[in-house]
This record gives structure tokens, sequence and C-alpha cells, in this order.
């Protein structure tokens, strides 16, 4: 058997401090590691396609309230997203208040909705030149981010993207940008 999903609370609160997630799952629950507190290194599943919550024995697409799969591990700063993957999955990250530092692949094409909103200690974020969609919401409060160049495949910044990304001094547009959505950066105190 391939493990393909990990349930919500299934490593509540453990403490070890590195996991490896096999490529093979593709679904991730919230609180699936739920105040893991001293976990510190996440193997990023390659596979890893959803986000969903379970209320009983019914499944939804998304996050349980504000948490989501990695919600209250306050030791995990920096995630590494390995080369191959294309996108990053709607609610990824979000709420994740320790989290650092995001590396992401050159292969990336697209960042969804709320992925990282609230990540309020993000410090910098290097855009991969093949992105060409950034949903939603993706780093909504992201208030730690200093800087952001867009790259040029994406014509399009959509609903509240930097919303409330306080700390933006500069935002470096592409000429390729054809649409700013309502609230893309409303919130924000750049300078440039």
């Amino acid at each position: 058997a391939t493990l393909t999903t990990i349930h919500p609370s299934a490593f509540s609160g453990c403490l070890f401090e590195e996991l490896d997630i096999p490529d093979s799952v593709t679904k991730l629950a919230a609180d699936a590691f739920y105040n893991c507190t001293k976990l510190s290194t996440v193997g990023y599943p390659a596979g890893w396609t959803e986000c969903y919550c379970q209320i009983g024995d019914e499944y939804y697409d998304g996050y349980s309230g504000n948490r989501t799969p990695f919600y209250g591990c306050t030791s995990l700063k920096e995630i590494t997203v390995d080369e191959g993957v294309t996108s990053i999955p709607k609610y990824a990250f979000r709420n994740m208040t320790s989290l650092e530092t995001i590396n992401l692949p050159e292969s990336l094409i697209t960042i969804s909705a709320y992925a990282f909103d609230g990540c309020t200690a993000l410090k910098a974020i290097e855009l991969p030149e093949a992105l060409s969609s950034i949903e939603n919401y993706a780093f909504r409060g992201c208030s730690g981010i200093k800087e952001i160049t867009v790259p040029e495949k994406v014509t399009v910044i959509n609903w509240g993207v930097f919303s409330n990304c306080t700390g933006l001094a500069e935002v470096n547009l592409p000429a390729t940008l054809t649409t700013i959505h309502p609230s893309a950066f409303s919130g924000c105190l750049f300078e440039e």
C-alpha cells in the first residue's frame, strides 16, 4: 500500500525534530502535525496537492478555522520545496507565524490561494521565473516581507495577494502585467 493521505491530528503534539513526508502523499489534513513544537525540518512531499479538513465523516477542501497541517509547529522556520513541484496547495502554510524562509523551486508555476496567508515572520521570498499564477490572498498579512519582484509570466495580480503586507517597502512589477485586482496591495505601506 502507498501512503496518500495524512488525517487530522495524526501526529499532533509529537516531539520529533525531523519529518520526511513521502512524495506519494497528496492530501494533508488541517492539524495533521498540530503543535509539533520541536519539528524543525520537513521533507516537502512532491505529490502534495490538497489541504483538507474533516468534520465527522465529512471532508472539506481547505482548512479548519485558521489551522492548517503545520499549525503550531513553532520550530519550523524554513521549508524547501523540491525542484519538480509545480504548485503550492491552497492554505498550505496559512498562519504559520514562525515560518521565516520558504525556498521555492524554479519549476513552480502556481501559488494557490491563501498558501502563505498570515505568515508574519516570512522575511523574504524569491518568486521563480516560471511562476505564472499567484492566486487570491496568497501572501496576505506577510508583514515581514520587505521587497517583492513579480516574475514576467505573471500577468494578473489577484484579489488581496499582497494585502496587509505592512513591511513591504518596494514592489517590482513586470511590464507584462495586464490586471491588478481590488485590494491586491491594500494596507501596504511601500515607498516605491
